[in-house]
């Protein structure tokens, strides 16, 4: 069952620097002769994610180490939050573990995520 994401931060990820990133899947066959087969690798495939959350207080910023560390398992658990470009609830992944940008009083989190099938 996927972790549920923590209530005192925004699941509004910013827009500015989002990225969507759709699986390639596709399998291209060079031929001796003719055109190359192409053909799909896998009927599911994973979907990666890049966006961030700003302007988190230092409060935040504690919550959401705690949530990566603690109620994740480092990663290694699913959560749930709403789909950046949908608004749709939907359960991601971690692909990497957070990163941590100060602006003095307020942190930016930035998120390397995938929705797996």
């Amino acid at each position: 069952m996927p972790e549920t994401w923590p209530t005192t931060i925004s699941q509004d990820f910013a827009q500015d620097g989002y990225k969507e990133i759709p699986p390639d899947n596709l399998i291209k066959t060079e031929n001796s002769v003719g055109a190359p087969k192409v053909r799909r690798r896998t009927t599911a495939n994973v979907r990666k994610f890049q966006c961030s959350v700003e302007m988190l207080t230092t409060s935040q910023m504690a919550d959401m180490e705690t949530f990566f560390t603690t109620t994740c398992k480092e990663g290694l658990l699913s959560f749930t939050v709403k789909h950046p470009r949908t608004k749709a609830a939907t359960t991601f992944w971690w692909s990497k573990p957070p990163e941590y940008t100060s602006h003095g009083a307020t942190y930016d989190v930035q998120l390397s995520i995938e929705i797996r099938p």
